[in-house]
């Protein structure tokens, strides 16, 4: 799939943070060599973290594989590890992974700070970033090198340390190849499938018997669907009876609508002629008293009257505009009068406010002289004279003090200064101090730190050399326990035989499955008696709903049998709601004849009480009018008769103009005598004889006179009482149309009324009667009607429990029948349940037999595996001790170096503390001064600021006050008060002119309103004139109007169109019987329907079907899926066995292969992989892996018989044949030390082995063999090969890992660009160049 190019390490392990070193790969073989501990397994360490993101064991999260940042005494270390891979395709395929370790308060935390996967498209040359999170990165890396994360950790890139665990203790073992073969997800699927068997083969029975129970509610709901499907179709029937009804109803609806407007318009009509006629009645009595209350009737017409109106109207208008204007011209004085009133307030208040400024000024003026005064002794200046200050030296006096003032903050400033100066001369000796204190402070923990890390370093040599001084007594120690072990083995071999046990287990194994296999038979035919049993359960339930039925129909009965006799001559057996609808339908038919004839008779009572109410109301309205009309009689006449007041009045009026003409003849007749009188011989003017000579003419004549003086006095009073009589004659003739209606009212109208009232009042007294017979009568069926109606649910209910009960009875004989024809098994579900409990218990007696002989020969496997671990473990201890005897020298030399190191920086450390005390001596002291300076100064400076502030403040109030003075002056105030003065009486004498305007304004309003007022009497009369005009036309109007209304009543039919819409109300009758029987059938349908409907609604009906097809369809499936599962269970198992045997065969072909061809000793012929299959445990199928090696044909376990060399070879073989067996999509393959405790011959062997098989997939272009050693002889057998890479780990003059290439290679250091790109930076993901 991809070889490794290249790898970029930066601060792993032994290798520099500073530096980029580069390991190249080449193919068919890379050769990395070095001296012990130069970094050559660091390498390997690097591509498996690179690949896998794994640290190695035991580098502490990466704590112990990060260079160590005090070694260059810093405080963290950035680490870089990139991997280069080209694929098949010459794509390019970059995995950076960096690290930060970090040493803060003396520890140190390693942390990963990003993870960039790159690839470069070789066709294109386009760089695609890949970035994921670290599990997806692995993921991809596992892919692209063709291989699982367990070869690429146990096979590929085995560390030295745990390249021999194929012959560690066998739990380990079982642990990788359980790993490599993926063991663990395929157990558990097996189990998994196992468990979802048993769950659904344990669910079958409770399944079959919810499908039955589910079958027979389906039934019985698919049986009330159809009920209602019938029933609705009926309905649907009724209702299209019922939409027939309706459309012939139609048109006789239609036509007594128009029947019923045109009686009506015959009402309205008759109505309009008597509200006309009536009206103009009315209308005409209005006319006789208008025409009597008018002074003057108008003998023109209506134009010339209007015009007249119009007239009067422009002469009133023009009086109207003129009383407007010169009420307009009022309002304008009253203003004018408001306005000078208000601007002789408004002056009033200004000279006030002047007159007030002007003593403000004056004490202003004294104010300024004291202020002056005051400021010119604070300051001390020389003024001649302190009492008066003429403006010019007001001024001076004022610059003198600011000029003076100023002098102060000048002289402030500079002290300031010098205060300051001498502060920061003080300040930076202090700074001097700080930073020379600081320093040496930073020197001190900087040897701390070095003495604390020598003082570790010192330990760790010295509990080193202490070990290696204990070697020997170690060594013995080792070969005790040693002895002991192998002691400990021998007994555990000889305390068990396996094989006997893997018989027994065997034998278990087969009874368990024929115990199942019986489970099986009893399961079944439990399912056929748990169906019985169902069967039943259903029997029994139908015959308690049956009862349940039984007792609901009789309680039904019980409770209404007194209405079925009342309703029924004979109660039926069945179809009562049929039985109850014909009863009622016959009852209705009574209740609607007698309601008609209640109706008639309702209708009439309302007619005679109508008539009742008009003619009392007429009554009443008659008796108010003649209350009326008496009243007003009774106004004007009192207690006189009209007729005889009347007369009298005429009379009497009729006596006065005689009595007047008489006056007037006798006046000329006076004349004439007194003519006659005065002639020179009188005579007397009716005999024509002459007096008397003793009779007095002249007192004759005097008297006469005296007469005609009198006369016109008699005449006016005369005059006055005719005018009065004449009034009176008037209103008396005007009373004379009330006094006829009184009459008439009171001889005609008001008996005729009363004697009608009386004979309507008895007429619907004797109505009442016959209606109340009527209703007495439609109690019985009305009493019927309510207790059928009552009854229709209950008997509905009733019907539907007598069907339900037929159902349930024919369902019972079906259940019975079908239990009568399934087959009879002899015995009882409780036997078959307590033998399927013997078996169980028998099944689990077997399988923890099977358990505990598998725990026995796991736990005795475990054991002998745990005691060859130890003694490998201790025969590793020895190796190590006898190793390390050849470092005590070293460690001493490093002793002393340290100890040498310690003094030097404790001298140093010393040396320093002195130095710091005395500073920090002169720092306190130096602070304190600083600190009483600042003191001092402020104190001073804030005591000559308060001098200037208070000098300050004095000289800003006499600036203020001068300020207010000049304000003053500029003002002019002086004379705007004269001029304000004369305004004031100017102002006076306005108002006075505009009081005498408005009074005789408000004289000329006053004639005005008089005359029009005397104007208006006269308007009245004419508009009286001209509303009797109108009246007069509105009773010729309403006349004609009369008249066309009686010839229309006169042709109206009304007897007709009664009896015709008295037909139409008949069949409209008939139809609606008809709709109501239809009706109550309906309703009785929709009854059943949702009786049913409430039944399906019942939770053991609700839903049936779909309940019923998830049983069915649960059924099959599970069925399905048990005989589904039990295959996949076994094709499953059966592939990873045969999955697992072929490639077991594959790699002891190979170990044998390698093992023949690399081997040089005859003491074992071959070895091989022995995979014991653990049978014991039900729940999943497991291997113990364990190599063996065989010699004449006899195995023996290879763990604790043999060699180091045969084990480091074994172990290596093994990791070859792995590689080769699951690494075909992948030829990259790295040994560590590979001749590490072989002999000779082996190592020569190997090498050969290696050339070998180098030269054999030289030619497959994914083999890449890299090899890691620092055996001399073992790499000069290797360089033999053509092609071979050599790769050289150096340490450099720091003791720091560092990589040689050969001359003709390219230079292991890269260009400083490169190195910078290389770098990683905080927070930023690396960029990669290629």
């Amino acid at each position: 799939m991809a070889l490794l190019d290249q790898l970029h390490i930066m601060g792993i392990r032994n290798f520099p943070a500073d530096k980029n070193r580069v390991v190249r790969f080449q193919r068919p073989l890379t050769l990395i060599v070095g001296e012990n501990g130069c970094g050559k397994t660091t390498i390997i360490e690097c591509i498996k973290f690179a690949l896998t993101n794994e640290y190695p064991q035991g580098a502490s999260s990466g704590k112990n594989f990060v260079h160590d940042p005090r070694i260059g005494k810093k405080d963290e270390t950035h680490a870089i590890v990139k991997l280069q891979c080209t694929c098949e395709n010459n794509d390019t395929v970059c995995v950076v992974r960096s690290l930060l370790l970090s040493n803060k308060n003396g520890k140190d935390n390693c942390a990963t700070r990003d993870t960039t996967i790159s690839r470069k498209i070789f066709a294109t040359g386009v760089q695609k970033n890949l970035g994921c999170l670290q599990q997806e990165s692995v993921l991809e890396m596992c892919n692209l090198i063709g291989v699982s994360k367990a070869i690429l950790n146990n096979v590929i890139f085995c560390h030295q340390e745990n390249s021999s665990w194929p012959l560690d203790e066998g739990k380990k073992v079982k642990e990788i190849f359980d790993e490599i073969f993926d063991a663990t997800k395929y157990n558990k699927a097996l189990e998994s499938i196992k468990i979802q068997r048993d769950r659904l083969r344990k669910e079958i029975p409770e399944i079959k018997a919810h499908y039955q129970a589910t079958l027979n509610y389906k039934k019985e709901a698919d049986s009330k669907k159809q009920l209602i499907y019938n029933n609705t179709q009926k309905r649907d029937q009724s209702f299209e009876e019922l939409h027939n009804i309706e459309e012939s109803m139609k048109p006789i609806n239609e036509k007594l609508v128009q029947l019923t407007e045109k009686e009506r318009n015959m009402s309205v009509m008759s109505t309009q002629y008597q509200t006309k006629k009536t009206e103009r009645d009315m209308i005409q009595e209005s006319c006789n008293e208008l025409e009597s209350s008018i002074k003057q009737l108008f003998s023109g017409d209506k134009a010339e009257l209007q015009s007249k109106l119009n007239l009067f109207k422009i002469n009133l208008d023009e009086k109207c505009s003129e009383l407007e204007n010169q009420e307009r011209l009022k309002s304008q004085y009253i203003q004018e009068e408001k306005q000078s009133h208000t601007h002789i307030n408004e002056a009033q208040m200004k000279l006030g406010k002047l007159e007030r400024d002007e003593e403000t000024h004056k004490k202003l003026n004294d104010t300024l002289k004291t202020k002056l005064n005051n400021l010119a002794d604070t300051l001390c200046l020389d003024t001649t004279a302190k009492s008066q200050y003429t403006p010019e030296e007001g001024e001076g006096l004022i610059k003198m003090s600011q000029t003076t003032i100023d002098k102060y903050l000048s002289d402030i400033k500079i002290l300031e200064r010098t205060f300051s100066d001498n502060e920061n001369t003080k300040q930076a000796e202090i700074n001097a101090l700080i930073v020379e204190k600081v320093e040496l402070e930073s020197k001190i923990k900087s040897f701390k730190q070095q003495i604390e890390g020598n003082k570790k370093d010192l330990t760790n040599v010295i509990t080193q050399i202490n070990e290696v001084n204990q070697s020997q007594s170690t060594l013995q120690v080792l070969q005790t326990k040693l002895n002991r072990v192998n002691s400990e083995i021998d007994q555990l071999s000889k305390s068990l035989d396996p094989d006997q046990l893997k018989n027994e287990i065997e034998a278990w194994i087969r009874q368990r499955n024929e115990l199942e296999d019986e489970l099986c038979v009893i399961d079944a035919e439990i399912s056929i008696l748990q169906a019985q049993n169902i069967t039943l359960a259903e029997i029994k339930s139908l015959k308690n709903r049956k009862e349940s039925k039984l007792a609901d129909i009789n309680l039904l009965k019980e409770r209404h049998d007194r209405a079925f006799h009342l309703l029924f001559d004979m109660i039926p057996e069945e179809n009562f709601k049929n039985s109850l609808d014909k009863a009622l339908s016959s009852i209705t038919f009574d209740i609607n004849r007698i309601q008609e004839d209640i109706n008639a008779k309702e209708k009439h009572l309302y007619t005679l009480e109508a008539n009742v109410s008009n003619s009392s109301k007429t009554l009443r309205d008659q008796k108010r009018t003649l209350a009326e009309l008496m009243d007003r009689m009774e106004l004007v006449l009192g207690s006189k008769p009209f007729e005889d007041e009347l007369d009298r009045v005429t009379l009497e009026l009729k006596r006065e103009q005689e009595e007047v003409s008489m006056m007037t003849s006798t006046q000329y007749l006076f004349n004439s005598y007194i003519g006659k009188l005065e002639e020179n011989e009188p005579r007397c003017p009716l005999c024509t004889r002459f007096f008397e000579s003793d009779y007095s003419v002249p007192g004759l004549v005097n008297k006469l006179k005296t007469k005609i003086k009198e006369i016109p006095e008699q005449t006016n009073n005369k005059k006055t009482h005719i005018d009065q009589l004449c009034k009176q004659q008037r209103s008396l003739q005007e009373l004379k149309p009330v006094y006829e209606n009184i009459m008439k009212l009171q001889d005609t109208d008001i008996p005729s009324l009363r004697s009608k009232l009386i004979e309507l009042e008895e007429n619907v007294i004797e109505t009442k009667g016959e209606l109340k017979k009527l209703k007495t009568a439609l109690e019985t069926p009305k009493t019927k009607e309510k207790t059928a109606l009552s009854l229709q649910g209950d008997l509905t209910l009733l019907d539907q429990n007598i069907r339900e009960l037929n159902t349930l009875q024919r369902e019972l004989e079906r259940q019975e029948s079908k239990i009568s024809g399934m087959r009879s098994t002899g015995v009882d579900l409780d036997q078959v349940l307590a033998q399927q409990k013997e078996k169980k218990n028998e099944l689990n007696t077997f399988r923890s037999k099977i358990e505990s002989g598998q725990t026995r020969l796991n736990s005795h496997n475990e054991k002998l595996q745990s005691l060859q671990k130890q003694k490998n473990d201790i025969h590793s201890k020895q190796l190590t001790v006898q190793g390390g005897a050849g470092m005590l020298k070293s460690l001493e030399d490093r002793k002393c170096e340290l100890e040498g190191m310690d003094s030097v920086y404790q001298t140093e450390l010393e040396e320093l503390g002195r130095k710091v005390a005395p500073i920090e001596t002169q720092l306190n002291l130096a602070q304190s001064e600083l600190d009483a300076l600042k003191k001092e100064h402020k104190k001073k400076l804030n005591e000559e600021g308060a001098k200037i502030q208070d000098y300050t403040k004095q000289l800003e109030e006499v600036k203020r006050i001068k300020l207010e003075i000049l304000n003053y002056t500029k003002r002019g105030t002086l004379t705007q008060l004269a001029a304000l003065r004369e305004s004031v009486q100017k102002l006076n004498q306005r108002k006075e002119d505009i009081i005498a305007k408005r009074g005789v304004c408000e004289r000329t309003i006053n004639e005005i309103n008089q005359s029009i007022a005397n104007q208006s009497l006269e308007e009245i009369d004419l508009k009286n004139n001209l509303t009797l005009l109108e009246k007069k036309e509105a009773v010729a109007k309403l006349n004609e109007e009369v008249e066309t209304l009686k010839k229309d009543i006169i042709h109206l039919d009304l007897k007709s169109l009664r009896n015709e819409r008295e037909k139409l109300l008949n069949e409209n009758e008939t139809l609606m019987k008809k709709k109501a029987n239809i009706n109550g059938r309906v309703q009785e349908i929709g009854e059943i329907i949702k009786a049913t409907e409430n039944d399906l609604k019942k939770e053991y009906l609700k839903n049936a079907d779909q309940r019923f097809l998830k049983n069915a369809y649960k059924l099959k499936l599970s069925e399905i899926m048990i005989s589904d599962l039990t295959k996949y269970h076994h094709t499953l198992e059966n592939c990873v066995i045969k999955y697992h045997s072929q490639k077991m065969r594959s790699i002891n072909r190979l170990i044998r292969e390698y093992w023949t061809r690399i081997y040089q000793g005859n003491d074992i012929d071959y070895i091989s992989i022995a995979a014991d299959v653990g049978t014991g445990s039900e729940k999943r199928r497991t291997y113990n892996y364990r190599v063996v090696q065989k010699k004449n044909g006899i195995e023996q376990d290879m763990r604790n018989r043999c060699s180091a060399g045969q084990r480091v070879l074994a172990c290596l073989i093994i990791r070859l044949a792995l590689a080769e067996t699951f690494s075909r999509n992948c030829g990259i393959f790295a040994l560590d030390e590979p001749t590490t405790n072989l002999d000779i011959k082996n190592a020569v062997s190997l090498s050969k082995a290696l050339a070998l098989l180098v030269e054999e997939k030289s030619d497959q272009k994914n083999f890449q063999l890299i090899v890691i050693t620092h055996d001399e002889e073992f790499i000069e057998n290797l360089t033999a090969i053509d092609r071979a890479y050599v790769v050289r780990i150096v340490r450099d003059h720091k003791g720091l890992s560092d990589i040689q290439y050969p001359a003709n290679t390219v230079s292991n250091e890269m260009g400083e660009n490169e190195l910078l790109d290389m770098k990683m930076r905080p927070n930023k993901k690396m960029k990669t160049r290629y």
